[in-house]
């Protein structure tokens, strides 16, 4: 919320200085879409989609994941509950699985459900659960033999995933394997292959077989990769960089831009950097240093006043006990 409050108030202050009341009124309603976690219901992510066109301008457009995966908290939890309640795990793995196929079906056929739902991708935290489940209910170890296998998988995996989004690229258009994803103006789906089409399908799958991997063979050649400072470092800082980045990116836009797009450039990068680690060290650590101090067992004021109680009476005891042997010394006669 801090950062919703931040980004309405900077582009308040861009109204008041360049006079662009339609920005300022598209913040406001990110901000009260995103605030409430109905932002991929009011602003439907990938609209232009139907119809064709660029996608528009939106300070916050990045929150359309966040609502989605709140979403999913509130149902998909409740669903997964009852189904371990009533012990059909099988059928929920499954259940997932399909649901996850049958969206890409219907995105690689053209359609985008209702109100764009198969693009805002709800089908890979399908899988993702289903993922887990499969884990859970796996031995606790592979055999050499299938982690041998499973590796072979991941690696072709990673490699299948790459080219697929490298196909989406401007790089591959130098090759002449570029995919469009977005529609021409006054265009449809329908009129040829699009990345969004097959795009998300294959990655979300194969990320699904490189995760289980790497949780199971630790010694697949990606895991100490992955395992770098650098890449750990990004990924603690990763919730920061994903709320800030589009506001930041569209304030630059709309001030240093306005005289020079590459200075805007040029100072998206550090800025970004800067204003991610501020997020990180004075808000992200200690909230996250907040929280682990509630949920430590004995940190709420009950506990703590339970344990003072335990620690009394177990002084009380021991006084009473030290003066029962002191009684017992004083009538023990001296030897003679």
């Amino acid at each position: 919320y801090m950062v919703l409050i931040l980004t309405l108030l900077a582009f308040l202050a861009v109204h008041l200085m360049f006079d662009e009341r339609e920005l300022l009124d598209r913040a406001i309603s990110d901000v009260l879409a995103g605030g409430t976690y109905t932002y991929h219901v009011v602003h439907p992510v990938h609209s232009e989609l139907v119809g064709g066109g660029e996608a528009p301008i939106r300070p916050l457009i990045q929150l359309w994941s966040l609502s989605v995966e709140e979403h999913f908290y509130l149902f998909g939890v409740l669903l997964i509950l009852l189904i371990i309640r009533f012990r059909k795990t099988k059928a929920l793995v499954v259940g997932f699985l399909a649901a996850w196929l049958l969206i890409g079906i219907a995105r690689f056929t053209g359609h985008v459900g209702p109100r764009f739902a198969w693009y805002q991708r709800p089908d890979a935290l399908l899988i993702g659960v289903a993922i887990a489940f499969l884990n859970a209910h796996m031995p606790r170890s592979w055999s050499p033999r299938v982690s041998r296998i499973m590796g072979h998988v991941a690696t072709a995996a990673l490699v299948i995933m790459l080219a697929v989004v490298f196909s989406g690229t401007y790089l591959a258009k130098l090759v002449g394997l570029y995919v469009p994803f977005l529609v021409p103006e006054g265009g449809s789906l329908h009129d040829g292959l699009y990345w969004g089409e097959f795009g998300f399908t294959i990655v979300s799958g194969c990320m699904a077989i490189l995760v289980l991997t790497m949780i199971r063979c630790r010694d697949h050649w990606l895991v100490p990769i992955l395992s770098y400072k650098a890449f750990t470092a990004v990924g603690v800082r990763s919730y920061g960089l994903y709320l800030i980045h589009v506001p930041l990116g569209v304030l630059l836009i709309e001030t240093v831009g306005r005289k020079s797009e590459l200075l805007a450039l040029i100072l998206y990068v550090p800025l970004l950097v800067l204003c991610t680690e501020i997020a990180h060290r004075w808000v992200e650590k200690p909230a996250m240093k907040l929280k682990t101090r509630m949920s430590t067992p004995g940190a709420s004021g009950t506990a703590q006043r339970d344990a003072a109680a335990q620690q009394d009476t177990a002084a009380q005891q021991d006084t009473a006990a030290q003066q029962d042997t002191a009684a017992q010394q004083d009538t023990i006669p001296p030897a003679e």
